[in-house]
């Protein structure tokens, strides 16, 4: 800590309190640039201010303090009109990183990109000369980079080693501060890099300067290094004014000589004036490289609490350089999530405590998302005479693809970024037809494109005109929502009577990845979520057709026989029937029920089969008769032998009838198992069913249990949770099968050219690889592949390719931001709330009277304007959070939302345990919860909450945290930051201070 502030701090304490007294009406403190401390205080001597003067004295001897007279208003210095009531100013020599130019608009008409590390050897370089050639060689871009790294060199080597020799940055802008040099012979302090590394883009770098130290120019100034340390010494980047001017006057430079389509600009590390500048004022947006250590903790913590709330700026996180893909890859990026995200929360709690609006300010946080970039061999040369310049184009082309993410979400901000007074950037207006004022008169006369045949689409498309490409877009987009409308409306995913094969025949079945599994005999348990399809696939297997469609998706030729335990209306028993019961009692209950399911099913798959006549059968239904049969028969060693026998019997009956090249399998399915055993009930009975069939004894019969995976892990007793998990199947919706899903069920035949059409037009530089999606899509069932290169730039096309508000214009790339906003806190995704959530935006979408104009101006089918709306994101969990609410054992749940939807100082997503165990406290203790919630304490709320995904709990230094999935955010209220135990307080705006400057 500085001893002067940690003074200064005191004097203001000091004085705030005499001001509270009315011993004074205002005062400034004025920190020179000398260190030289001045206090003007204005005041009346009638009041005891010669009191005031002597504490301030103590405090701090050497002040200067001056008394001015309220009545001489002449007399009272200009800083009391610059700056706010009781403060302490800094009248600095050297500007602070924080103190540039807030508020000055950018005169820039090109986009900038700053790359900035705080400690080097963090891969900076390297990746923004990467992204350039990403830019020139894959999109044509023309690309200016800018090395700002004066003390620390590192574009002289890059591109063909070919700079170090020549003059750059110092050079130019102290010749052209002297008038030794006009802004038309900037080409000499430039280089263009070789069109190996550009393709049919462009790329010139302004190195840092000439580093030569082999040629004698000079006796006082020897070399080039000579003149360049010393136009270094003499770069005046600290008179705030002055800087702006000069780095203006050089963007503006390159923007008549060069007319690039991006500025990229490798900062200086550490805390320095250099990145206050093109942080505060110059830059669109900064990416910046952090490790995960100590070391690095205080400037990332600088770097977002600089940038993170700011929405004029886009902000990138990369975590660099970590170890190869593999364990310790992922352990390290875990590790820097969490320490982004703590640091995002107290930012957000230190803007909550200066009542900055907390929606705005834990949206813009949010869109900070952490990208990891992988140490990689074949990029260690790169920059050196050994270099392979093959590995520089290869990670270019996209072939890392930690690299290929970031190079992604950067140009996706980029497109998205508007200059010079709202008008959209030109870089963006190549990847939309429909934003360049092609509209008017000439475009009202045109119509569609004709899509006569599927065939020669694209063939079309190259033939029209603008204006009828641009009509084109506007047309489609709107006929692909009215469709998308319609069809989602007809879709049902919460019904529990679903016809699936009639879901089937109108294109609405999905086959799904782990529907593979449920011929692999291994995988006993089938472990679902609510609302992943858990019932819905088990009905599938009912059905002889969709078994013979999912056996041959899954490649199998084998008979498959299903068969269903748990019928309400044919058979089934309740185990509470029974009093306390040993683990054998259990297991041969289970081993006698499935026999009684196989045996009344005997005649449709083993007609030959002879049942021994000496085991008897009961009704199931009759559970009196069912009782009394089950106690006797399983005390009865010999009819359990005989049981046993039965099952060995026809095991063999199954192997002996089955062809050479077809097997004969009989699998016996549980699902809805709490219609049986209560889920109170579950710890005692469930595992010795899991035991019956995890060591199976036959060949040809086998078990599968479907269960809830909030009631399997609240099962106490089981030692191995995570093993049995690991082998089990699990039907969690992954991102890419929520979008195929998606894009199968509203791009039907109506509509599906359209779309090409949409995507091929829009993304002009992406053609190529649109033709290539197309080729792969299955048109038979509208099936896409599940993998992000064929899926990205369907999302980017249909959402846009980054997520923008009115106030925010970049949150992130729609393929990871929709995917984060709606899943659970345990990082799983539910289709229904998906779904809904589209529904929603849709509808938002048709109420709107807009539209058109809306759809026109938008790189995208739906656009962020609809889908981000607060409201949608709030009404789109409603269903979805009713029906987790009936499932048995959930109705807490409903009591939980309530409390926090009603309790402002509760109302965050993010809450220190304290805090958390407070509201359930409350939850519990409340009058009207009592008998509702009835046996449960805090632990079983917080494990109901954690195992139904809805809170995730995490750890740092300062304790344990529980946070809420964002998926509820909107719907509960919640604010952004952390609610401690000692954040009680609510937000009113009769405490509100304005914020610090």
């Amino acid at each position: 800590m500085i001893q002067l502030l940690k003074k200064c701090e005191a004097l203001k304490a000091c004085l705030d309190e005499a001001m509270r007294l009315a011993k004074i009406q205002n005062f400034r403190i004025l920190i020179n640039y000398n260190e030289y401390v001045q206090i003007f205080i204005i005041g009346d001597y009638t009041k005891d201010i010669d009191g005031t003067v002597a504490k301030l004295k103590g405090i701090y001897s050497d002040v200067d303090i001056e008394i001015i007279d309220p009545q001489d208003e002449y007399s009272i210095p200009d800083i009391f009109q610059k700056t706010l009531t009781g403060e302490i100013v800094f009248n600095h020599g050297r500007r602070r990183l924080t103190s540039f130019a807030h508020g000055v608009s950018r005169q820039s008409h090109t986009p900038i990109v700053t790359f900035y590390s705080f400690k080097g050897g963090q891969g900076r370089s390297t990746t923004l000369a990467a992204f350039a050639t990403y830019l020139a060689h894959e999109h044509r871009k023309k690309v200016f980079i800018i090395d700002f790294d004066i003390e620390a060199p590192g574009f002289n080597n890059f591109f063909g080693n070919c700079g170090s020799c020549q003059n750059g940055l110092i050079e130019y802008l102290m010749d052209k501060t002297t008038g030794m040099v006009t802004d038309k012979e900037l080409e000499r302090y430039v280089r263009q890099a070789d069109t190996l590394y550009c393709g049919n883009g462009m790329i010139h770098v302004m190195s840092a300067g000439n580093l030569d130290c082999s040629e004698v120019i000079g006796s006082r100034f020897e070399t080039h290094l000579h003149h360049y340390i010393e136009g270094l010494a003499r770069l005046d980047v600290n008179n705030n004014e002055y800087a702006i001017d000069l780095i203006n006057g050089l963007v503006s430079d390159i923007e008549n000589q060069y007319a690039p389509d991006v500025i990229l600009i490798d900062s200086r590390t550490g805390f320095n004036d250099i990145m206050g500048l093109f942080t505060n004022y110059l830059s669109h947006i900064i990416v910046g490289f952090f490790r995960g250590d100590a070391q690095s903790v205080p400037g990332l913590y600088h770097f977002i609490s600089s940038v993170g709330c700011r929405a004029d700026i886009e902000t990138f996180v990369v975590n660099s350089i970590l170890p190869s893909p593999g364990k310790l890859n992922k352990t390290l990026f875990k590790s820097f999530k969490e320490l982004l995200e703590d640091i995002k929360d107290n930012e957000i709690s230190r803007l909550n405590n200066h009542d900055i609006e907390s929606d705005d300010i834990s949206d813009l946080f949010d869109r900070i998302t952490p990208f990891p970039l992988s140490r990689r061999d074949e990029l260690e040369l790169v920059g050196s005479s050994e270099e392979d310049s093959q590995d520089f184009i290869d990670l270019a082309a996209g072939e890392f693809p930690d690299y290929n993410r970031l190079f992604s979400a950067i140009l996706g901000a980029i497109e998205n970024i508007t200059v010079d007074n709202n008008t959209s950037y030109p870089f963006k207006a190549c990847m939309n037809y429909g934003v360049n004022g092609l509209g008017g008169s000439e475009v009202k006369q045109s119509v569609p494109i004709q899509l006569s045949d599927a065939k020669t689409l694209f063939s079309d498309i190259n033939n029209a005109s603008e204006q009828e490409k641009n009509i084109s877009l506007i047309q489609w987009k709107s006929d692909i929502l009215r469709s998308a409308n319609e069809t989602l409306r007809r879709i049902n995913l919460y019904a529990d009577d679903t016809d699936i094969e009639d879901n089937y025949d109108r294109g609405q079945f999905f086959l799904r990845e782990c529907m593979r599994d449920l011929f692999n005999l291994d995988k006993y348990l089938i472990l679902g979520s609510k609302g992943t399809g858990k019932s819905y696939l088990y009905r599938a297997l009912q059905s002889n057709r969709l078994v013979s469609i999912i056996e041959e998706y899954a490649l199998k030729q084998d008979e498959y026989i299903f068969l269903d335990a748990i019928k309400r209306e044919s058979h089934i028993f309740h185990v509470e029937h029974f009093g306390y019961k040993n683990d054998l009692f259990k297991h041969n209950f289970w081993l006698l029920y499935t026999w009684h399911i196989i045996a009344r099913a005997l005649h449709s798959f083993a007609p030959d089969f002879k049942p021994n006549l000496d085991l008897k059968l009961t009704d199931l239904k009759d559970e009196n008769k069912a009782l009394r049969y089950f106690e006797k028969t399983i005390n009865d060693n010999n009819a359990i032998i005989c049981v046993e026998e039965e099952y060995r019997r026809l095991d063999k009956y199954l192997l002996d009838n089955e062809s050479p090249k077809r097997k004969k399998i009989l699998t016996v399915l549980y699902d809805q198992l709490d219609e049986i055993v209560k889920p109170e009930k579950w710890t005692e009975w469930i595992p010795s069913l899991m035991e019956l069939w995890r060591f199976k004894r036959f060949n040809r019969i086998f078990g599968k249990l479907f269960l809830r995976r909030d009631l399997f892990r609240k099962m106490r007793g089981l030692t191995n949770v995570k093993d049995i998990e690991n082998q089990a199947i699990d039907i969690e919706w992954k991102r890419e099968e929520v979008y195929s899903f998606f894009f199968k069920t509203i791009l039907n035949n109506e509509v599906i050219n359209r779309f090409w059409g949409v995507c091929y037009i829009m993304n002009p530089q992406e053609q190529t690889r649109i033709s290539k999606l197309k080729r792969h899509y299955i048109s038979e069932e509208n099936r896409f592949k599940l993998d992000n290169y064929y899926l990205q730039p369907l999302v980017n096309a249909f959402f846009g390719m980054t997520v923008k508000t009115k106030d925010i214009r970049n949150l992130g790339e729609s393929y990871y931001w929709l995917y984060d906003n709606l899943k659970n806190a345990d990082d799983t995704i539910s289709l229904r709330p998906f779904i809904d959530f589209i529904k929603a935006s849709l509808k938002k979408w048709e109420e709107d009277s807009n539209r058109d104009r809306v759809i026109k101006s938008s790189n995208a089918i739906l656009p962020p304007e609809y889908y981000t709306n607060k409201s949608v994101r709030s009404d789109s969990v409603n269903r979805h959070i009713d029906d987790l609410v009936k499932e048995i054992g959930n109705y807490p749940i409903r009591v939980i939302f309530d409390f926090f939807k009603n309790n402002i100082s509760f109302k965050y997503i993010k809450l220190s345990r304290i805090k958390f165990e407070e509201a359930l406290t409350k939850i519990l203790t409340d009058p009207s919860n009592i008998e509702i919630l009835d046996g449960q304490d805090i632990k079983s709320l917080i494990d109901l909450m954690i195992t139904n995904g809805i809170v995730s709990k995490s750890s740092n230094s300062k304790g344990d945290f529980y946070k809420f999935a964002h998926l509820y955010k909107y719907y509960l209220g919640l604010r952004g930051g952390i609610a401690t135990e000692r954040k009680n307080q609510p937000y009113h705006r009769s405490n509100k201070r304005r914020p610090r400057p």
